[in-house]
Parts: structure tokens; C-alpha cells; sequence
């Protein structure tokens, strides 16, 4: 009797060991390639979000006031047809391209509502009594509006380019760019 010894490099080159190498290795690749592509598609839902409308809903404008005067800056965030719930409003941040007028800019809320006596004049004909500086937490986008507030101290000019409104709907969350470009002209 003769025993004969194959080398294990021999034995893996076999017709047979050769398939089932290529096959495990092919569904190695192809699991990891479908979960990468889960995790992508899982991590693009989580952060794209769309409630806030960025498509040029309110124009750029200019404006003037007087020195030592305080401007509102309204229709900064238009939400998109037929959403009407809340969503957790974590930040909200005021991009300011140039300030040579010292102005103090600040970001407030207020709940749009009918033509109350005394009420402070929205665009689009809605009122407000009483706007009052955000403080994050739920609201309702589409009856509560974020506005800016413009305090200038000194002659100049204030360009504010929007805002960026950070929010959650449940587990989703997005960051959001929006509202128009108004250069503020302050004269003495």
C-alpha cells in the first residue's frame, strides 16, 4: 500500500475547491456591495428632509430704514404644498453677508393670525400681536413664522442672505438654507 501526500496548495486548485472559493468570494462582494448601498440609501432618507421650500418662493428686496430704527424681516421660510404639522425646530441661524451698520440681527416667532387691532403687519396679509424671540422647539411652519429682526445703530448697509433652519420630523432630521437675500440701505 503507497499513500500518496497532496499538498494543501495542490488540493485548493482543484476543479472542485476552485468553484466554491469563486462562489463564496462572489457572495462575499455582492452582500457587502447591497449593504453598503442599504446604508446609503438608509443614511440619504434619514437627512433629506424636504418640508421647506428653497426653490426662489420669496424674491431678494431692498430696503432702507432710519438709523437707531428696527426692520422685520418676514417670509423667510415657505414650507411645500400640504404640509401642515409639527416639526421640532432645533436651530435657527441668521446668514449675514455684510453688516456696516453695526446692527444687532436677531431671530423671532410669531403666529400668523387674522387682522387683530394693533396687530404687526406680515407680508401677504397676515398679522401677528406679539413677535417674540425663538427659542427652539416644535411649531407648526406653515401658521408660525420665523421673522428676522434688523436694530442698526449707525449709517451703512445690512445684506442678509437667509437663514438656515435646523429641524426633526420623528427620527429625521435635515438642515435647510432658505429665505431671500435683502440688502438693508440705513441712512443717518
Amino acid at each position: 500500500m503507497t499513500l500518496t501526500f497532496v499538498p494543501s496548495a495542490q488540493r485548493l486548485r482543484s476543479p472542485r475547491a476552485g468553484i466554491w472559493v469563486e462562489i463564496s468570494m462572489s457572495l462575499i462582494v455582492t452582500g457587502l456591495i447591497t449593504l453598503g448601498t442599504a446604508i446609503g440609501i438608509g443614511v440619504h432618507w434619514y437627512t433629506s428632509l424636504d418640508i421647506l421650500r428653497t426653490d426662489g418662493a420669496t424674491p431678494s428686496a431692498s430696503v432702507s430704514m432710519s438709523a437707531g430704527g428696527t426692520h422685520i424681516i418676514d417670509e423667510l421660510v415657505a414650507t411645500n404644498p400640504g404640509y401642515n404639522y409639527l416639526v421640532d425646530v432645533r436651530s435657527v441661524s441668521v446668514r449675514v453677508g455684510a453688516n456696516t451698520a453695526d446692527a444687532t440681527v436677531k431671530v423671532m416667532t410669531c403666529e400668523a393670525g387674522g387682522g387683530s387691532p394693533g396687530a404687526f403687519a406680515l407680508v401677504g396679509g397676515a398679522t401677528c400681536l406679539t413677535p417674540v424671540d425663538f427659542h427652539a422647539g416644535a411649531m407648526n411652519l406653515a401658521s408660525e413664522r420665523l421673522l428676522v429682526q434688523v436694530r442698526a445703530r449707525r449709517p451703512g448697509t445690512v445684506v442678509i442672505d437667509g437663514i438656515t433652519v435646523s429641524y426633526r420630523s420623528g427620527i429625521r432630521h435635515a438642515s435647510q438654507d432658505v429665505g431671500p437675500k435683502v440688502t438693508i440701505a440705513v441712512r443717518a
